[in-house]
């Protein structure tokens, strides 16, 4: 074969080889688990600086997150996970479970299609927040907890799956969430005290 076929097939070869990449866009992820089942508990995870800023971009059809020219691919070490619970709030699932909100217990999973992978953590704190004085006859107080769990090595694709358990071990709630890219105007904030 001639040597000028050779170099426009190699070319072609290299480029049909090379990561595809499309325009970046800016993205900050979030991480919000919701209640599948059981009592309504919410809970966001505080936010990482290397979730901020981010540019998505295509590589070989998989959507991918970095800064600059660093990927970012996992989880930090640990994170930090907010709770809360009402027990007048309108669930979307039964709560017809009888439970201590002062005694409930947490276990975490990462879950992605292929495992699942129980997660270390600790329960830091429980604290109950009375109404506001602005709160009339139709409101009443709400729980909130704070959990750390460890996330080092763990894919940022991975789900984190959360359970809520009653005293006696039973499931009282099963959240979800994974993180995902956010508009800042519709990030649902948790109450503060």
């Amino acid at each position: 074969m001639n040597s000028s076929k050779l170099i426009p097939c190699v070319w072609l070869l290299m480029f049909a080889l090379a990561p595809t990449r499309s325009e970046a866009k800016t993205v900050t992820l979030a991480l919000s688990l919701f209640s599948s089942d059981g009592c309504s508990f919410f809970a966001t995870v505080d936010s990482d600086p290397s979730w901020k800023n981010l540019k998505e971009v295509k590589v070989n059809g998989a959507t991918k997150f970095r800064h600059d020219k660093v990927f970012v691919d996992s989880y930090p070490e640990e994170i930090k996970v907010n709770v809360v619970y009402g027990s007048d709030w309108k669930p979307g699932h039964s709560c017809a479970l009888p439970f201590d909100p002062v005694k409930v217990v947490f276990s975490a999973a990462w879950r992605n299609p292929s495992r699942t992978l129980v997660a270390k953590g600790v329960q830091m704190n429980a604290e109950w927040h009375d109404p506001g004085t602005w709160c009339e006859l139709r409101c009443s107080g709400y729980w909130t907890y704070t959990i750390r769990v460890d996330s080092e090595n763990i894919p940022i694709t991975d789900e984190l799956v959360l359970t809520v358990h009653a005293e006696d071990g039973r499931v009282v709630s099963s959240l979800a969430g994974r993180l995902e890219p956010i508009d800042r105007s519709a990030v649902p904030t948790l109450p503060l005290p």
